[in-house]
């Protein structure tokens, strides 16, 4: 009998406990939602106005965080997500092209991504933002480009090479045009 009350009034403890905890979660979720968004673009305009920003530098980047914006649909910085910047991230490595060519593993962390960690950071840093979602997204890494050969022939290829050279005239050619086949192998082994 003892047991049974022991274990019905920990249980009552419990229940208790999660209830508090569901009342704390949806009044931290309405306080939440009543605190007054910022844009993503009004965050870079905040930031672009900070003196010592290089007008170059805030027309180039712009442009990325409007790609972003483009991207995700996400108009408000206190919404946007790691998942989104990562989306956006693989969007630029798989899709994403300019002039034609696929965007480079440089271009894609040295500037898109770079450009939006900067700003976000700067939000958080200046209180506008709870944290920088940017900051949990790694850089972009492409698979190495395979090793090729070196141009220069090993000792066994070229003896290989001239040895053929020795074999002499096949079929009806001119001797200008075996002269040819027999020197252009010299030359490609020199």
């Amino acid at each position: 009998m003892f047991a049974a009350e022991m274990a019905l009034r920990a249980a009552g403890i419990k229940l208790d406990r999660q209830r508090d905890e569901e009342r704390l979660a949806r009044s931290l979720k309405a306080e939440e939602a009543r605190k007054p968004g910022i844009g993503i673009m009004e965050l870079f305009d905040r930031y672009a106005a900070q003196p010592g920003r290089s007008a170059r530098t805030v027309a180039q980047w712009r442009s990325y965080l409007e790609k972003l914006v483009e991207f995700s649909g996400i108009t408000d910085a206190r919404r946007l997500t790691a998942q989104h910047v990562r989306d956006w991230r693989n969007h630029l490595r798989d899709v994403a092209t300019h002039k034609g060519k696929r965007l480079s593993e440089k271009t894609i962390n040295g500037s898109y991504l770079a450009a939006v960690r900067v700003v976000l950071a700067w939000g958080a840093d200046d209180g506008l933002l709870d944290s920088n979602p940017a900051a949990e997204v790694k850089p972009v890494q492409f698979p190495k480009a395979p090793e090729l050969r070196s141009r220069v022939l090993e000792e066994e290829e070229a003896r290989t090479i001239l040895k053929a050279t020795t074999a002499g005239r096949q079929g009806k050619e001119g001797e200008d045009f075996a002269n040819a086949k027999r020197g252009v192998p010299w030359l490609v082994c020199y």
